[in-house]
């Protein structure tokens, strides 16, 4: 699907996932930023709130498998992220252009899968933004 190129491919790859969810939470009246800051991608204004946003992109399915992979670890040591790096998490499935964003308390594996079919659920950002939003009150 893609061709792999170091560095190269896995900035791009970031990169698009980072613009992707920022034209959704656009789409939620939030004011997205992209920041070069440790620990989130994004930080966010919604409802006079600031939200730190890390942004996780994968652009092919796993070939034995029907599902999509997303690391959410850290650093060198791999280590999960957690409520001191950021506040919610988006996981960007790059071939869909779609986007679920989950609360940093909803992460416990340094690896998420998920299968394709997931991703063309009916209103899956909104749904999933508010369900985020509504664990930070």
């Amino acid at each position: 699907m893609y061709k792999r190129q170091g560095s190269i491919f896995n900035s791009s790859l970031g990169r698009s996932g980072e613009y992707l969810t920022c034209f959704y939470l656009e789409q939620f009246n939030c004011k997205p930023t992209i920041t070069r800051s440790d620990g989130f991608d994004i930080i966010a204004e919604y409802k006079q709130k600031i939200i730190r946003i890390e942004v996780k992109s994968s652009s092919q399915s796993n070939i034995r498998r029907t599902d999509f992979q997303f690391s959410t670890a850290r650093g060198g040591n791999r280590r999960l992220l957690t409520v001191e790096d950021c506040d919610i998490v988006a996981l960007v499935c790059i071939p869909f252009m779609h986007v679920e964003f989950i609360h940093i308390s909803q992460v416990n594996k340094t690896r998420i899968r998920r299968k394709r079919s997931h991703f063309f659920s009916n209103g899956l950002e909104e749904r999933t933004w508010v369900k985020s939003i509504n664990r930070m009150e």
